[in-house]
């Protein structure tokens, strides 16, 4: 495993042991992929706005069991919400990071945590169009996302602040306010200077996003922070453009909680989505 700082964001590779033996696990028993070993799936994960790494690496986790090499992504706060044209540079270096790694032969899938992981994706994908590489996406996974930000701003700082209810809520409307604030003034500065406007609204650009790879979409009607109604609004405009898609709906987990308490199925799910899209590569060829 190796992990990289750079301004604005840092990385994690980890690269499977090419000896180990990844036939079995306890979290989704004897699970079995049917692609060759030379070509195994990689796995960049971005992760939520507030994410640490030790978090992230709960999910990369998931895959590494399998023996997949993951790749993990996390942008700082300040970057994502209140210096916002820094995306641009950063989500062009993590492009150069993969192109660099030279696995362009192998199936990539990406998985995206809430509206954070929604939002890196959004540039990433952006930066990919100027790539004198062909990236072999194959599928991805949204994990609580993506949602009006309209709706969810308020309680997703909340959860990153983690202290007191009454707490919580001081910050919050504190540090929105401000976001507002620098918004304003990134928006006079932008009309001033004729620089293209940044706003976090992955939802909104996504919606009509030109790749058409399968999507599965892992959310829970419990959430306090993704109101499922804005997933599975977005889950419905995505079928209708044709966009292959595949859910896990819960009924009792929290946001960017389900694979915590719900291991075996959200195991099983992503594992049944990956095997799919997999064999949907293995058809066309």
């Amino acid at each position: 495993m190796s992990f990289f700082m750079e301004p604005g964001f840092d990385y994690t590779i980890t690269i499977p042991d090419p000896n180990g033996d990844y036939s079995k696990n306890k979290e989704d028993c004897d699970f079995k992929f049917p692609f060759d070993e030379k070509k195994k799936p990689v796995i960049i994960l971005f992760g939520w706005a507030g994410c640490i790494d030790k978090h992230l690496q709960i999910y990369s986790q998931i895959y590494e069991a399998k023996g997949f090499m993951t790749i993990r992504f996390i942008v700082s706060t300040k970057s994502m919400f209140l210096s916002k044209q820094d995306i641009i540079p950063i989500s062009e270096k993590m492009v150069r990071v993969i192109e660099d790694l030279n696995i362009v032969n192998q199936p990539i899938f990406i998985h995206c945590c809430s509206n954070g992981g929604s939002y890196i994706y959004q540039h990433f994908a952006e930066a990919m169009k100027s790539s004198k590489k062909q990236f072999r996406i194959r599928g991805m996974i949204f994990d609580s996302a993506p949602s009006r930000t309209s709706t969810t701003s308020l309680a997703a700082i909340r959860r990153m602040v983690n202290q007191s209810k009454y707490f919580n809520l001081v910050v919050a409307l504190f540090f929105q306010a401000l976001c507002f604030i620098l918004w304003f003034s990134e928006l006079i500065g932008n009309v001033i200077f004729r620089r293209n406007i940044i706003q976090f609204e992955p939802m909104k650009y996504l919606l009509e996003e030109e790749n058409k790879f399968p999507q599965h979409f892992i959310y829970s009607k419990n959430d306090k922070v993704i109101p499922y109604q804005d997933v599975e609004f977005f889950i419905n405009k995505r079928k209708s453009i044709g966009v292959e898609v595949s859910i896990k709906c819960y009924t009792d987990t929290e946001h960017v909680r389900h694979y915590p308490m719900k291991k075996y199925t959200y195991t099983q799910s992503i594992f049944n989505f990956i095997s799919h899209c997999l064999d949907l590569e293995s058809s066309m060829v």
